[in-house]
């Protein structure tokens, strides 16, 4: 095991050993290494179930766009692009597992790989300041929030000697969401010739494939698009597909709605209704309602694409890794 290595694990156990996680769970603060270009947003992040032997994980989260889209998204999980951290630019050091306190690179688009050396030299200082934060704890309770009225997060920041010291982080308004859908008139005008059926309805769906990359030299992360017989359960469409890291993973969501109406067409007929089991699904494709008469309906769960995916998971002959600039179609 090299230096580096040893040292994120040693200070990973001394976080382990202050038993602070679920105090330091309800805290944000942030770390500001000298010679670089923006603070990382530290946290916890509890496991769902308290047994999974994965842990906590502490989250490093890459500024303060990044730390925004993680509230937002952590208060109203259909804000925006993300579903999960993963998806997010961050460092996350995961304490158990098969090799606890292991640390891994996030970056949008790709899937998560091990921390390389230059990574572990930046975390362990920010690991190390972490350390500080929740030994403080302990006594400081009201630590993260000692900023809060000048309306700025707690920050510990390294000068230009190589000290650190307690400073308020002001906080940095987020720029406006923006949602761009467009849809080609020429398959709006393709859905408008085949019959519409107001007996069907689907059900649409779109997730991000867990234990599932693309195969390249740089794996990215797989995203599923599924459209499913709301009536009998059969799968209708089935894509697999990653996203453009040029363009970024806010392209395939905003890509939705003309996927949908391209299959109106392929397929022969359009449904009466659609439904959907997310806020932000919802968004994607409500600009299809006023091209065409179909019924866009939002529901708290949609058990037949839970099944689908649970076959589709089960099933020998699911597709094998893809890259980005194919997809399949089923």
């Amino acid at each position: 095991m090299t230096g580096e290595n040893m040292e994120i694990r040693e200070i990973g156990e001394k976080l382990a050993a202050l038993g602070m996680w679920k105090r330091a769970a309800s805290c944000n603060w942030a770390v500001r290494p000298r010679g670089v270009a923006y603070p990382y947003f530290c946290t916890v992040m509890l496991p769902a179930d308290e047994h999974d032997p994965k842990g906590p994980a502490l989250l490093m989260l890459d500024g303060w766009e990044t730390f925004h889209a993680f509230i937002h998204t952590s208060i109203d999980n259909n804000f925006g692009f993300y579903s999960q951290p993963c998806e997010m630019p961050l460092f996350r050091l995961q304490t158990g597992g098969s090799e606890p306190f292991r640390l891994y690179r996030h970056r949008p688009v790709y899937s998560a790989r091990p921390a390389n050396a230059l990574e572990r030299e930046l975390c362990a200082k920010i690991l190390w300041e972490c350390y500080g934060v929740l030994l403080r704890l302990e006594t400081e309770r009201d630590l993260p929030m000692r900023y809060a009225r000048q309306n700025a997060i707690f920050a510990r920041v390294e000068d230009a000697g190589g000290n650190w010291r307690d400073e308020p982080l002001p906080i940095v308004q987020p720029r406006p969401h923006v949602e761009r859908i467009s849809i080609l008139r020429t398959d709006i005008a393709k859905a408008k010739d085949v019959p519409m059926l107001n007996d069907e309805s689907w059900a649409v769906d779109f997730h991000l494939v867990p234990g599932i990359v693309s195969a390249e030299p740089v794996p990215r992360m797989v995203y599923r698009f599924l459209i499913v017989d709301a009536r009998t359960g059969g799968v209708l469409c089935r894509r697999e597909m990653s996203a453009d890291p040029e363009r970024g993973l806010h392209v395939l969501w905003e890509s939705l709605a003309q996927k949908l109406v391209s299959f109106f067409g392929k397929h022969g007929c359009v449904p009466g209704e659609i439904q959907v089991g997310s806020g932000r699904m919802f968004r994607m494709l409500r600009p299809i309602c006023p091209e065409l008469p179909v019924k866009l309906t939002l529901h708290d769960s949609l058990p037949v694409v839970e099944e689908a995916k649970r076959q589709i998971s089960a099933s020998p002959a699911d597709p094998p890794a893809l890259p980005p600039s194919q997809d399949v179609s089923r």
